[in-house]
């Protein structure tokens, strides 16, 4: 399970990191690093209806121009209320080729949904460092990482950032997937950040982890004694009961997001 730092704004769109980069409509539109660019429709009717395409950059939104995921997640949301959203796409397989689109949101569960999702288009640059420079640019591309995701935790234990975005297996193996799409280069880097964000989780203090029993350690070290075997049983069927709640949640959030397109 990880989480994803981000919102999710009215307008059926899930942002999970806006990063400056122009968004491509993706399964659904959900928002990603890049510019805006979608990689296919989801399966409510209005996205179906406007013909969006897999690969979709979005260009403007209502005719105001966005250059990021977030931009065009918050330019969908301000959309009146019974009024259509109108997107200028252009495709990454044809980028000198524009078009606009309107799609008409419809209500679902109280919510206003365009049935796509937005991610973003990665920009690769390649930059050749020393041996020396590059353990130091890791760790910092570690810390950086660690750092937005005790953030994006912390955001959603007090409630600043929702829930939903917290994601579950089919959740990775979804993002998996694009990943090899993108290339080789980008597979081992998102192998690498599931390989960070698995540490870090690990070290949550919840019993069942690695960070709980360091708490465990450390209480009975400052006790001067173990607890006893009872305890420690009901300390660890606590955990693993917490740890079975997380994990339904999350598995809950990746099913909405693959059968509602949202």
């Amino acid at each position: 399970m990880a989480p994803s730092a981000g919102l999710s704004p009215r307008g059926g769109c899930t942002l999970a990191d806006g990063g400056g980069r122009p968004p491509v409509i993706h399964p659904a539109l959900v928002p990603g690093r890049g510019a805006p660019v979608g990689g296919g429709r989801g399966r409510v009717p209005p996205a179906e209806k406007a013909g969006l395409a897999s690969g979709d950059r979005i260009l403007a939104v209502n005719g105001a121009g966005v250059s990021s995921v977030q931009e065009a997640v918050e330019a969908i949301g301000a959309t009146p209320a019974g009024s259509p959203v109108r997107l200028t796409l252009s495709n990454i397989r044809t980028p000198e080729t524009e078009r606009v689109v309107e799609i008409m949101p419809v209500t679902s569960e109280g919510r206003t949904v365009v049935g796509i999702r937005i991610r973003a288009l990665p920009e690769m640059v390649v930059v050749r460092l020393s041996p020396v420079d590059a353990v130091a640019a890791g760790w910092r591309k570690v810390k950086s990482i660690t750092t937005l995701q005790a953030r994006g935790v912390s955001q959603m234990a007090t409630g600043e950032a929702s829930t939903k975005n917290l994601t579950g297996p089919i959740g990775i193996a979804d993002m998996a997937g694009d990943a090899v799409r993108g290339g080789f280069v980008p597979f081992l880097e998102y192998l690498a950040l599931i390989s960070i964000a698995i540490g870090f989780m690990n070290l949550i203090p919840v019993p069942v982890l690695d960070g709980g029993q360091l708490v465990v350690l450390g209480l009975e070290g400052l006790r001067g004694r173990d607890f006893s075997e009872r305890t420690k049983n009901w300390i660890g069927k606590a955990g693993f009961g917490l740890m079975l709640v997380v994990f339904a949640f999350a598995m809950n959030n990746d099913l909405t997001r693959l059968f509602e397109g949202v």
